[in-house]
């Protein structure tokens, strides 16, 4: 009859093994991560910034970053905001950072300035006067400016001089009196606004009157002379 040997392995052994066979094996070092914080002024409703990571495409930015890797902030304004500058580790106009330590940035967006409109007042007839503007709500009549910013909304006064009066508004705003409230100006095609105060000469009257129980009669004459 045939015999067969048994082997037998002790537990410890075999955990020694394991365990040498591991050690044999080199560890792999994790890289480090640095943080980036990104702050925005004057808030999130004057815009955002994303980032460009290693030449890739632009997506939400991380709060850390492998070493090694370079970033590339982007600023994306909000409606009537715009970017003014970057400060901090990186800046004014452009941000690139190396992820080499800890970075932390500053996006700074401003109101966005309205396009300006010009305003062209003339004056027509034989009469003499002036037209003045207020701004509205609160705006006093002054002498009217050049141009005025987008949404502005304009009251124009028609002032006639001594034996002169005002008759009618021509031109992108009509009115019969002497006061006509301009609609806002918008980005339009028409880049030029006309107020033509038309006016003439009218005789004044001078009332007169010749009492008593005798007649007569009056001269009359004007300091030029008859």
């Amino acid at each position: 009859m045939l015999s067969i040997p048994r082997i037998r392995l002790a537990i410890p052994t075999v955990l020694a093994a394991v365990v040498a066979l591991a050690l044999a094996v080199p560890a792999v070092a994790s890289a480090a991560e640095f943080s980036l914080t990104i702050n925005v002024e004057p808030g999130a409703e004057a815009g955002t910034v994303e980032c460009e990571v290693n030449g890739g495409g632009i997506e939400p930015c991380e709060p850390e970053y492998e070493e090694g890797d370079e970033v590339n902030l982007v600023p994306e304004a909000e409606a009537g905001y715009e970017f003014f500058e970057f400060y901090g580790d990186c800046g004014p106009a452009a941000c690139e950072l190396e992820m080499d330590e800890n970075h932390e940035v500053t996006a700074v967006f401003v109101l966005e300035e309205a396009p300006a409109f010009p305003l062209n007042v003339e004056t027509g007839g034989e009469g003499e006067g002036e037209v003045l503007c207020a701004v509205a709500p609160l705006g006093l009549p002054e002498l009217c400016e050049a141009e005025y910013p987008e949404g502005t909304v304009l009251t124009l006064f028609a002032e006639a001089e001594f034996g002169s009066f005002f008759e009618e508004w021509e031109g992108d705003c009509s009115s019969a009196g002497s006061e006509t409230e301009c609609p806002q100006y918008r980005r339009t095609r028409q880049r030029r606004r006309h107020r033509d105060l038309r006016g003439r000469r009218r005789p004044r009257s001078l009332p007169a009157r010749i009492s008593g129980r005798h007649g007569g009669h009056l001269d009359c004459r004007s300091r030029r002379g008859l």
